[in-house]
């Protein structure tokens, strides 16, 4: 780590925590080097903490959604295979400003100016913002979404407007796509569980669009990616202004009243006043502050929320003057987001693929059981000299199973901090059991947690391809 940056130190140290390489971090500064470079010391140990805290939150995502995602992204193929990708909007849409629209309370202040550079920016729409902006008759240019859970498709249940062009990537809730009657593109995401074998099918370099934390900073993304001449967001409060979430009534507004503040991080926002928060913003922030220091975006973006949490590295304007010195052009956004224009789906690559993974699932889920079985067996094997060649037997079974595309591009990457955790607590508890069979007992029982989620797992593959429903799955 000698000579390298406080930012890539602080990511360096999450991957060796996600992959078992490091259990516990001690620090000590010499004296010395502390009066000297006491800021630059600070500045690490926030980078390092603001990495740890956004691994627990995409550990704890990775378990609560990660088989939402593998049923929505098989569900999805249908989705995908008759509309365009997005590949094909950069050739017109570049050196375009954009704003980006989020939900937060201080939205209120300005959202009505959208309607005034309607031909003057790129307007792209997040998460619960495109209701709001539904409701109060503005229409966005694009709206994005990308969430597989329940809520999102209760969200859109809000929108009554389907004029603008909706984006969306395959992780999301597979009956959002059916149900939206207008003008729709895909967008594939910078994650293996999202690609799988697409990129292998499609004969044109598709771009990836950076899978993050919330919609807005996915937005932000896809903003850089058409090298827009100004990225401009409001709604972005990350913060409960006013003790709200959203800047209108919604079915699913959040309110904070005095007996529920307890639970929440009192923060202090652009204008000086305490505002609560939660650690899933701050990821949020933590996230946008990372991007624009990593992608050296510097003036290209501005912060117009008028309210919320301070974004390091991105300074605060009123979405008024930026409009003034920036919107100043009028460009024919329709025409260039006119779908009917675009070239020809991918309808037969991916329809090749859906019958591949569906031929391939019925062979993982025979292997599977197969496996299932001979860990059961092996427990009678703990005190025999025969151990060790059961277990070889059984990675036998788990290689044949890896050889399987379906497998290894769809059902191995689910869960897999989760059972990467699983894999590492057991190695812990392992050192500190002196005898043999206790330390062979302890291995088949975490072996066993393990096929059963995978196995649980190609099950739900395999009623995705068969469209059948999960009980549960999405409450």
């Amino acid at each position: 780590l000698v000579g390298e940056s406080n930012n890539t130190i602080g990511r360096l140290i999450k991957q060796y925590i996600a992959i078992g390489k490091i259990y516990k971090i001690a620090m000590k500064e010499m004296i010395i080097y502390k009066k000297i470079y006491e800021e630059d010391i600070k500045e690490l140990y926030a980078n390092i903490h603001q990495e740890i805290m956004m691994h627990r939150g995409n550990l704890h995502t990775d378990v609560k959604f990660a088989r939402i995602w593998l049923y929505n992204v098989i569900s999805n193929f249908n989705n995908i295979s008759e509309v365009p990708n997005i590949y094909e909007l950069k050739k017109n849409m570049t050196k375009l400003p954009v704003v980006i629209v989020a939900a937060g309370p201080s939205l209120k202040k300005n959202m009505h100016l959208l309607k005034e550079i309607k031909d003057r920016a790129l307007i792209i729409s997040v998460g619960s913002a495109s209701a709001i902006l539904s409701k109060n008759n503005i229409q966005p240019h694009i709206i994005m979404a990308i969430d597989g859970a329940q809520a999102e498709k209760n969200m859109f249940g809000e929108i009554n407007n389907h004029e603008p062009l909706f984006i969306y990537s395959n992780m999301i809730h597979h009956e959002i796509p059916k149900s939206y009657k207008g003008k729709k593109m895909w967008m594939l995401l910078s994650d293996k569980r999202f690609d799988g074998l697409i990129s292998s099918v499609i004969n044109v370099e598709l771009p990836r669009i950076t899978l993050a934390p919330c919609i807005a900073n996915v937005a932000l993304d896809f903003a850089n990616w058409l090298e827009s001449s100004k990225i401009i967001l409001i709604g972005q409060d990350l913060a409960y202004t006013d003790n709200k979430l959203y800047a209108e009534e919604l079915n699913h507004q959040q309110k904070i009243s005095q007996e529920t503040k307890s639970k929440y991080k009192e923060v202090i926002d652009i204008s000086g006043n305490k505002v609560c928060t939660t650690s899933r913003m701050i990821n949020y922030r933590n996230w946008f502050e990372r991007y624009v220091d990593v992608k050296e975006l510097g003036d290209r973006i501005v912060n117009c929320t008028e309210g919320g949490l301070e974004i390091k590295g991105i300074k605060n304007a009123k979405f008024s003057a930026v409009i003034d010195q920036y919107c100043t052009e009028e460009y024919d956004i329709e025409k260039y987001l006119d779908v009917e224009n675009k070239t020809v789906n991918f309808k037969q690559e991916i329809n090749s693929l859906q019958e591949k993974i569906r031929e391939e699932i019925q062979l993982c889920e025979s292997i599977s059981k197969e496996r299932i079985e001979k860990l059961r067996k092996i427990n009678v094997y703990c005190d025999s000299k025969k151990f060790n060649k059961q277990i070889k037997a059984l990675n036998k079974i788990t290689k044949e199973l890896e050889e399987v595309d379906t497998y290894k591009y769809y059902i191995e990457p689910v869960g897999e901090m989760y059972k990467n955790a699983i894999s590492i607590g057991v190695n812990y508890s392992l050192d500190d059991m002196d005898s043999k069979i206790d330390k062979r007992e302890k291995i088949i029982e975490g072996l066993t947690t393990q096929y059963k989620y995978i196995d649980k797992n190609i099950q739900i593959a395999n009623a995705a391809v068969e469209g059948k429903e999960v009980e549960g799955l999405f409450d």
